[in-house]
């Protein structure tokens, strides 16, 4: 059984709506996080694949922080991955026709940055288009393990620059061992905090 199933991303799909979401599941050495999707024709109901749809790759085995986007008649699913729970966590790329097959972009198209508040780890990366760029929020984690929200933009949806800062939980006690992710609705921008426990 899973231990915990966590950070919905839902989009509309052919048939209803198709959610994203990280599936974590216990191992023998450590926890194992994978990325699966279910379909739904009202949002009550849910029919789960049974196979996650990004997978481990080059020794990341916790894939986690689902963000899917259309672009050109396909998704586009942006999604963090590491080796190590909390520790150098990567912002990576894959695309699908269908919604369940995906090619994932071995190379990061983000990652910690020395000199930055970010040097450590960035993840749960949230990403939209406004007025023709492409902005990325994220959570970033200093060398202190302390977390800031942070913005970056794109031409292209794929090289964002240098993240800067949004929302620093640095004096927030609630947030030593957390941060914010945002949730886009409605065109609002909602963040949505834990504290880790």
């Amino acid at each position: 059984q899973p231990l915990s199933v966590c950070r919905p991303w839902i989009i509309p799909a052919e048939s209803g709506y198709r959610m994203y979401y990280v599936w974590a599941m216990p191992d023998v050495i450590a926890m194992r996080y994978r990325i699966c999707t279910a379909t739904s024709k009202d949002l009550k109901k849910w029919e789960i694949k049974a196979e996650p749809v990004i997978e481990s790759f080059q020794g990341n085995e916790h894939i986690a922080s689902p963000c899917a986007v259309r672009v050109d008649g396909h998704i586009r699913m942006y999604f963090t991955a590491s080796r190590q729970h909390q520790k150098g966590d990567k912002v990576y790329a894959a695309e699908s026709t269908d919604g369940e097959h995906f090619t994932v972009d071995k190379k990061a198209i983000y990652a910690p940055e020395g000199g930055t508040e970010y040097e450590s780890s960035c993840y749960t990366p949230s990403i939209f288009q406004k007025d023709g760029k492409w902005k990325m929020v994220f959570s970033g984690m200093s060398k202190k393990g302390r977390y800031t929200t942070f913005i970056a933009d794109s031409t292209d949806g794929v090289k964002f620059n240098r993240g800067k800062s949004l929302i620093s939980q640095e004096t927030d006690v609630r947030f030593k061992n957390g941060a914010y992710k945002a949730v886009f609705f409605e065109d609002y921008v909602y963040f949505v905090g834990v504290d880790g426990n």
